[in-house]
């Protein structure tokens, strides 16, 4: 599958320093797969792919050895070919061997020309490695899995890519056709998911039956590196519990993750390492409450109040085992489910381009102590906070944000309400469809103004 990760591998590639590359992220997501496409279309048959994982020849010479020279003697021996600058080297699951992480440092202060690319996930990498990384000698990619635009790259429908990002530059909407073609490839995509193994088996066989059994699989499969790496007892059961629970409070009207429905003694400072064991996976999203609507938004944020996301917001319809065409009906039972795989999958669309520290969430209370809540905030080039509202339906009104404008009004320049509805513009509000989220113009972590 074509990932739009590709574009940053290159530009690495064609980068004149030497620094070796880091792609990190959760199992399962494809950061494998793209980099031996990327190998063999760029460096044909002249690049070496070892993985530590397997225990072979070269976990057993290379396991200790810091020296550079050394270690391209070893590999040169192993492969029995000749490596120069024109090669590029692959170490997937590099945490199993501490000392290679730390050599390649000593590979940057030599100058020895060879590009390397390093793999692992978050889970070996931070929980199973007490070793840091060799910081400012290596250059890192953060990796997803597959979001709403390579879904539709996958579909080979890079026309309607072209289409919703020439709709937002212009504000114009959408054509009817093409706007309910596009909510039908969206709810398809919130079914199936961005998990690359799941989306494959997908395309091949359409059959949804068969890709919940999959996701099952590697729900199931999270579950277990959980226990594999998350260190001590008691927050290994801790963080199964907040991974499991997660679905049911999003489905929730109130999206809040709260820990005292898991464990009436609970306190956010007994979970705090069970919380951040998850997170380092990125296996999960976290986002905080806002203390008060002000920037910047890390130095606003209450820790103990937070809501949590999976990072692929297809788990949670195989989780409610949702019956697909009930829910494009919209049927009784089914309204908060929808919210909470729209909610996911915004969170996960905007995860991809902004840092979760630029990312917040906003309840608050009026004069007449109504509560009121603001389901995402994020900052702008100007530095003005912007509100998003997500509607899993057609409806654009918003309570809260009326009623937040009405309070911060000198602070808010522009909202953005998502729906299922065209795009529109009404007084500040801009009126997107949900397809059309991902697409938004960020740059460092801030909405273009």
């Amino acid at each position: 599958m074509e990932r739009l990760i590709t574009k940053e591998i290159i530009k690495w590639k064609n980068d004149r320093d030497n620094f070796p590359l880091f792609i990190l992220g959760a199992r399962q997501i494809g950061k494998t797969f793209i980099v031996k496409e990327f190998a063999k279309n760029t460096y044909k048959n002249k690049y070496i792919y070892i993985n530590f994982m397997d225990k072979d020849k070269y976990f057993d010479y290379l396991n200790g050895e810091t020296n550079p020279e050394k270690i391209l003697n070893i590999i040169e021996g192993i492969s029995n070919q000749k490596i120069n600058e024109n090669w590029l080297l692959i170490f997937d699951e590099i945490q199993e061997i501490p000392s290679l992480k730390t050599s390649l440092k000593i590979f940057v202060d030599k100058n020895i020309k060879i590009k390397i690319i390093c793999l692992g996930s978050y889970l070996g990498n931070s929980l199973n490695d007490k070793n840091s990384f060799p910081v400012g000698k290596i250059k890192t990619l953060n990796m997803f899995p597959l979001n709403f635009e390579e879904f539709l790259m996958a579909k080979n429908r890079k026309d309607l890519i072209e289409y919703i990002k020439n709709l937002l530059t212009h504000k114009n909407e959408v054509d009817d056709i093409k706007h309910e073609l596009l909510m039908d490839l969206l709810y398809e995509f919130w079914f199936v998911g961005g998990m690359p193994k799941v989306l494959d088996t997908y395309l091949k066989k359409n059959d949804l039956s068969i890709c919940n059994e999959i996701k099952r699989e590697l729900i199931n499969g999270y579950k277990n590196d959980i226990i594999k790496y998350v260190e001590g007892n008691s927050n290994k059961l801790k963080s199964q519990s907040i991974y499991e629970k997660i679905p049911f409070f999003l489905a929730k009207q109130n999206k809040k993750f709260k820990l005292a429905q898991i464990d009436s003694n609970a306190r956010y400072l007994t979970y705090e390492d069970a919380i951040q064991s998850l997170l380092i996976t990125k296996i999960i999203y976290k986002i905080n409450n806002l203390n008060s609507f002000n920037v910047p938004l890390k130095l606003n944020k209450k820790e103990s109040e937070f809501k949590i996301y999976y990072n692929d917001c297809g788990f949670i319809s195989t989780i409610f085992n949702l019956n697909k065409e009930l829910f494009l009906k919209n049927e009784e039972g089914y309204s908060n489910i929808k919210g909470a795989i729209a909610e996911n999958f915004i969170l996960s669309e905007l995860m991809q381009k902004i840092n979760d520290q630029n990312l917040a969430y906003y309840s608050f209370r009026d004069k007449n102590k109504n509560n009121y809540e603001i389901d995402f905030v994020i900052e702008n080039s100007n530095g003005n906070l912007v509100p998003i509202e997500v509607k899993s339906g057609k409806t654009i009104k918003t309570k809260s944000i009326n009623k937040l404008i009405e309070i911060e009004n000198k602070k808010i320049k522009k909202s953005i309400i998502v729906s299922a509805k065209n795009l529109k513009i009404i007084n500040n509000d801009l009126i997107i469809p949900l397809y059309a989220i991902g697409f938004l113009d960020i740059f460092d972590n801030r909405l273009k103004d």
